[in-house]
């Protein structure tokens, strides 16, 4: 006859737990947040689709003119600062044109950017789900991000932004939701990523931060081991292919010259440099995220403004308070009682270290360099 664990006696009543919220064990919960995840992801798709941009990024249409007047897959198509987003491209515009659809580069990518969009919104929604538990404040947050001013504006356009930040969150994902870590896997998207932009590579302590954070109960040593198997296989992938494009593009083997060719972003004119006036950087860093969020400029008031559009814009900071409150009470429905919250509690902390380490890096970086560009803050918009 099997005797009672140490400390209870025969007979004694066993402590209850506090039952979980029915979203969080409910496996008809989990049902339908998968549901939530891709019906939110096509009514973006839906919307971006329907409103894509009429004034276009000049980088853009550089872009599409490249893919456009290339003879073939040839290293024109190669750029250093987005290495392979022109190639991406050029597979993109022969595909769609092959289909029997008669479009040009730039309208094939700006579709092919708002389909990414909204898989960046679905793997968003997943990752705070994950974290959370909250199917109510991860769509809210998710759909903040998804129509952000910038963001917004940029997914409907042609840029390489979009297709990177889609990788890093899928390198993301793959570290912070997963069940067992898949370091090499974690590499190569994130060696995709910073393929397509050059400012991806400031993910990297993020996505060590988050490996470490991924399973406190692994020991040490094996965490390090996981986070030198991803270092390895990203490391490896984005320098060989960029000192494959670099010896396509210039026929050279030097490596002194690779360095200066892989930095010359860092090395560009006045405009693209680095600028340590810290008034000027704050008001510019202040600014962008001011539009980062709601965009444009309120001098488009001037001549506008009458009856009508104050109430609308009433309303709409009517809206907006709502908004917030909505979510700051959604938040504190995520604090459940039992052993599940323990873990629930152990998710969000690693959301926030990874989360806050992510925006410092980012927010230090470009508070120094081309401060007055608001696209460059998408890269760490999503947390």
């Amino acid at each position: 006859m099997n005797k009672p664990p140490f400390g209870l006696l025969e007979g004694a009543r066993v402590p209850q737990y506090p039952v979980p919220s029915r979203e969080i064990t409910s496996g008809k919960s989990r049902t339908h947040s998968k549901w939530v995840s891709w019906l939110l992801s096509i009514g973006v798709l839906l919307v971006y689709l329907s409103f894509p941009t009429r004034t276009y990024y000049w980088d853009g249409i550089s872009f599409a003119l490249a893919i456009e007047t290339s003879p073939g897959l040839s290293a024109t198509l190669i750029h250093p600062h987005h290495l392979l987003y022109n190639v991406f491209g050029f597979f993109i515009y022969h595909l769609v044109n092959r289909s029997g659809l008669n479009i040009r580069a730039l309208q094939a990518l700006q579709i092919t950017n708002a389909i990414l969009g909204a898989l960046c919104a679905y793997l968003l929604f997943r990752l705070l789900r994950h974290a959370t538990r909250s199917t109510y404040l991860s769509a809210v947050l998710t759909l903040f991000f998804s129509f952000s001013a910038t963001w917004w504006k940029y997914v409907t356009d042609v840029d390489a932004y979009v297709a990177s930040l889609l990788l890093v969150l899928a390198s993301l994902n793959l570290v912070l939701a997963a069940q067992k870590p898949k370091p090499l896997l974690v590499g190569l998207t994130h060696s995709a990523s910073m393929c397509l932009h050059q400012l991806a590579v400031f993910c990297y302590p993020v996505i060590v931060l988050g490996i470490f954070l991924q399973n406190p109960r692994v020991s040490i040593s094996r965490r390090v081991l996981q986070i030198l198997k991803y270092t390895g296989a990203a490391s490896f992938l984005t320098l060989a292919v960029n000192y494959l494009c670099f010896h396509l593009q210039t026929r050279k083997v030097n490596l002194t010259a690779f360095a200066a060719w892989l930095t010359s972003y860092l090395q560009s004119p006045h405009n693209y440099s680095f600028s340590f006036d810290f008034w000027n950087n704050l008001t510019y860093t202040l600014r962008g995220h001011a539009r980062l969020f709601f965009g444009g400029r309120f001098t488009w008031l001037e001549g506008l403004v009458s009856l009508p559009i104050v109430a609308l814009i009433g309303i709409l900071i009517l809206i907006i308070c709502v908004l917030g409150f909505n979510v700051l009470k959604g938040a504190r429905e995520i604090n459940w009682g039992g052993r599940t919250a323990l873990e629930l509690d152990s998710r969000l902390k690693t959301l926030k270290a990874v989360s806050s380490l992510w925006v410092g890096i980012y927010l230090t970086f470009l508070f120094f360099w081309y401060p007055y560009f608001t696209p460059y803050r998408m890269f760490y918009l999503r947390l």
